[in-house]
């Protein structure tokens, strides 16, 4: 419409007459029994309500009047009635009593739209002039005579087109509140002036990532029907994702816990499955069908329910277990083969010479003594502190010393630990002499000349110390371990950081160098302690030997390489207290459940596996995900669901017991058309990537970049042979939700973890990376997001603080540009030679490229540049969860 019309808009809210209509009333009239007045309630009362009572639900009650939901006697009988209003709007317009709006002119031809109807909504449209809500209102009120319904002028709203003079002096002629545009109309935007007020596409694409965080997520939404169709397979494998410990928002987590109290969740009593929505019941709710194994079970007398008519549960829809994909059980006592762990965390400090002097040990003290006050409350919370350098030292915290007290380990060989009793604290009586020995700790090594580092020996000694309870481990480790259990040699020659894949030696300095570690590892995994170790190096450390521990024990490996205490203190404790506050739980296992025709072949992450079924993981939490092979070993029918389950039990940080329960069902099909048409391009490619990442230590790199580029062109073959229509041989089909695979597989074979070039240690660092790395994040990792953050000035105010992100192509990269570059790890600020020297130095606080600093630590300036690039480089790091390292370079830098 016209910035220069004046108009209104209305959205009438009617209120049907059939559905003020009480059931029991017209029923007693007609004549019937109270006995089939009884029966007819009863096969019509099935719709529930809820009153939500200062924000929350106040219980569940039958509706009494009205037609149901979806009844389709209903749109009937409206459409009947809204006939006659919209004969009554084209008769007033076609005499000119009303004007709609015109809302497209095309030679000469214009359309005008008075209003618009869909069952019962209905909006019209008119001319802000008071003879024309007059003559609406006499239409309006000879409808409701007419046709029994009411408008409810209390619902209804006017909405002002343009800048309407005495608004509310015309409103009160016809009724209805004053609202305000943008408004929704059948769930669509209305009246949006611009698409970034209205359409929240960054919001969307973010919700939908973290829905694929949160459950189950498969290559493809359907499952091709058996081994007959292996042949022509397109995709190498059936692969799911399954998070360990996936987040819900606060408001939802409620939802989620299930507790059927002593007798426990509701199981399959052949296969096991849990209770989930695509289990089907039968007679009237007595019995259910298990979508795993197909056996009929007798439903628990406390858990029957009447069916609806749709063959559902009445109840349904009130209880998680029968309609959500995830939920979580409380377990009872059968589950535990002990009491639950206490919360353990126990703090490995390296203290030698290379430690103290970069300023890694004063790092590591700052970071653990800042997060101690983000530890769970509680006598459940114990804690404890060994440093180490040639020798292992641990310290008494019990209250009743005036000062933590020394203990050392010289043996590093055949380790022990002294007072074992005396090392882990409950944090509520040793706080004060843990932040005094934090304090103390730089200090009271700053001499130290020793330049050994028994790593393996202190993470034994350490592993002594809390194998009663189990707990979590967090190791700061500098140097390449010399001495002691594990004690490793230099296999990357002093100044040869760069070695080539072609050469024979280089996959084995990718594997681990000392089969003890892994030895240890599975040790502690039997004993629910998982490792954690934070890297603060300026040297090669053996990667691919150090992370054989955390990567068995449900760890992760943290690499900050060169370290420097000025640009990375900050990411060593935002890193170290997510690693302690963000959801997790404890002494772990999981198994997946599929259904008949499909079995697992095997699992891929940081786990420990000691029986075929089930995945040991001494420690879960939300940023990790399970890569779960399956393969088909009998044929599945058309038409049906195969359904996959992962159920992991844990213990909370508060202590109890529980069971997650993610439940998944797919249909089943032999054209591979559906095939490619149901295609997950995210989960697709991480286990594309996970895949590569898994051969890099035992195969050729030139053989993984075309094993990686085959399976690509395979893909796509298989969808121009068999699913695309004739075409020239010359043009290129793309499969719609692959389009992208193609771009995707270059950036991976470009990749750190696939380049000849490169140091091993990084190679090491970005296999156990990728490894157990969650769906949402696989294709930042190789596809990085670019921003253009010299013109933030010139960019519009949408609902996302982070502007849409540019081609990674040099074309799109000008010399006089300020970039920003970041893969969900790293963060790369890229300053064109040309740039101008006045938006450098409002941006970053240099005047020119010439004075990049070596170490650089990035300050919000006093400007809105500056506030708008920090505001933007901190919604990632919440986005991504991880405080991306920040690195500073120019056109010729080698990072």
């Amino acid at each position: 419409m016209s910035q220069s019309k004046l108009g209104i808009l209305c959205k009438l809210d009617i209120e049907k007459a059939y559905d003020q209509v009480n059931w029991d009333f017209i029923l007693r009239q007609i004549g019937f029994g109270e006995r089939w007045i009884g029966w007819i309630k009863f096969c019509m009362s099935t719709v529930k309500f809820s009153v939500l009572i200062n924000g929350s639900p106040g219980g569940f009650f039958n509706a009494h009047r009205g037609i149901r939901q979806g009844d389709p006697l209903s749109p009937f009988l409206f459409i009947i009635a809204m006939e006659g209003l919209n004969n009554m709007l084209n008769i007033a317009k076609e005499a000119g009593r009303i004007q709609g709006f015109e809302v497209s002119k095309v030679a000469g031809n214009s359309v005008e739209i008075t209003h618009l109807q869909y069952a019962d909504d209905t909006l019209i449209f008119f001319g802000a002039e008071e003879e024309q809500l007059m003559i609406l209102r006499l239409i309006l009120v000879y409808f409701e005579a007419i046709s029994g319904l009411h408008i409810n002028w209390s619902k209804s709203h006017l909405y002002p087109i343009n800048v309407v003079p005495e608004m509310d002096h015309l409103s009160r002629i016809l009724g209805g509140v004053v609202g305000n545009l943008p408004s929704v109309y059948l769930g669509m935007p209305l009246g949006a002036k611009s698409r970034t007020q209205f359409w929240r596409t960054n919001e969307a694409v973010l919700t939908l990532d973290n829905v694929a965080k949160r459950g189950i997520s498969l290559c493809n939404r359907c499952s091709l029907c058996g081994k007959d169709t292996e042949t022509v397979r397109p995709f190498p494998a059936l692969q799911i994702h399954c998070p360990a410990l996936a987040d819900f928002p606060k408001s939802q987590r409620h939802f989620l816990v299930v507790d059927f109290g002593e007798s426990g969740p509701v199981r399959c009593s052949r296969c096991k499955g849990y209770i989930n929505p695509f289990m089907k019941f039968i007679d009237q709710g007595r019995r259910f069908i298990c979508n795993f194994c197909g056996h009929t079970d007798e439903t628990p007398r406390d858990y029957q329910c009447n069916l609806g008519p749709d063959g559902r549960r009445r109840d349904a829809d009130e209880r998680p277990e029968l309609c959500r994909g995830t939920v979580e059980f409380v377990a009872t006592k059968e589950y535990m083969v002990r009491d639950p762990m206490p919360a353990v965390y126990f703090f490995l400090i390296d203290v030698s010479m290379n430690a103290i002097q970069t300023g890694a040990t004063a790092a590591a003290c700052s970071a653990i003594s800042q997060v101690i006050s983000d530890l769970p409350d509680g006598p459940r919370t114990l804690v404890g502190v060994a440093t180490f350098d040639s020798t292992i030292h641990f310290y008494n915290l019990k209250r009743a010393l005036q000062q933590p007290l020394m203990l050392i380990v010289p043996d590093v060989q055949d380790v022990y630990t002294p007072l074992q009793t005396d090392v882990i604290v409950q944090l509520s009586e040793c706080r004060q002499h843990l932040e005094l020995l934090l304090e103390s700790i730089p200090t009271m090594f700053q001499n130290n000349r020793t330049a050994d580092s028994a790593f393996g020996a202190a993470v034994k000694a350490a592993f002594l110390a809390i194998k009663s309870t189990g707990g979590k481990l967090l190791v700061f480790q500098s140097v390449l371990p010399s001495t002691g259990i594990g004690a490793l040699s230099a296999r990357e020659a002093e100044g040869r950081t760069n070695v080539s894949a072609a050469e024979k030696e280089a996959n084995k300095l990718l594997q681990p160098a000392d089969k003890n570690l892994k030895t240890m590892a599975i040790e502690f995994a039997e004993y629910q302690v998982c490792v954690d170790v934070f890297l603060t190096t300026q040297s090669y450390v053996d990667i691919a030997s150090i992370s054989v521990i955390p990567r068995t024990t449900g760890g992760q490996v943290y690499y900050y390489f060169p370290f420097s205490a000025v640009a990375d203190t900050a990411k060593l404790y935002n890193d170290l207290r997510w690693n302690i506050t963000r959801p997790e739980g404890f002494e772990a296992v999981m198994r997946v459940r599929c259904s008949q025709g499909i079995q697992v072949q095997e699992y891929s992450g940081n786990y420990c596996k000691r029986i075929p079924t089930d995945v040991d993981l001494p420690a879960i939490d939300c940023d990790k995900t399970i890569m779960v092979t399956l393969k088909h070993d009998d044929k599945l029918q058309e038409g049906s669901e195969c359904s996959f389950q992962s159920a992991v039990l844990y213990t909370t940080i508060d202590g109890q017991r529980r069971i997650r329960v993610s439940t998944l069902a797919l249909p089943c099909t032999t054209m591979l058309s559906n095939l490619f048409r149901s295609a997950d391009l995210d989960t697709q490619f991480a286990c594309i990537l996970k895949q590569a990442a898994s051969e890099v230590p035992t195969a050729p790199l030139s053989r993984i970049r075309e094993q990686v580029t085959n399976l690509c062109i395979n893909i796509l073959h298989s969808y121009r042979k068999y699913c695309a229509t004739v075409s020239s041989s010359g043009q290129l089909i793309l499969p719609e939700a692959l389009k992208l695979l193609p771009l995707y597989t270059l950036a991976l074979v470009k990749s750190t973890g696939l380049r000849t070039d490169g140091q091993i240690d990084s190679r090491s660092f970005w296999i156990n990376y990728v490894s157990p790395l969650s769906t949402p994040l696989a294709i930042p990792l190789v596809y990085p997001r670019l921003i253009a953050i010299h013109e933030l000035d010139t960019m519009e105010d949408g609902d996302s603080l982070i502007p849409h992100s540019m081609p990674l192509s040099s074309e799109h990269i000008s010399d006089t540009g300020i970039y920003l570059l970041e893969n969900g790890e790293d963060c790369l600020i890229y300053v064109g030679n040309s740039a101008d020297p006045n938006v450098i130095h409002q941006l970053l606080g240099i005047s020119s490229v010439e004075e990049i600093p070596a170490q650089f630590v990035l300050q919000q300036q006093d400007n809105p540049l500056s506030k708008k690039l920090n505001d933007i480089i901190n919604d990632i790091r919440r986005q991504r969860c991880n405080y991306l390292r920040l690195k500073l370079c120019k056109k010729g830098d080698s990072s």
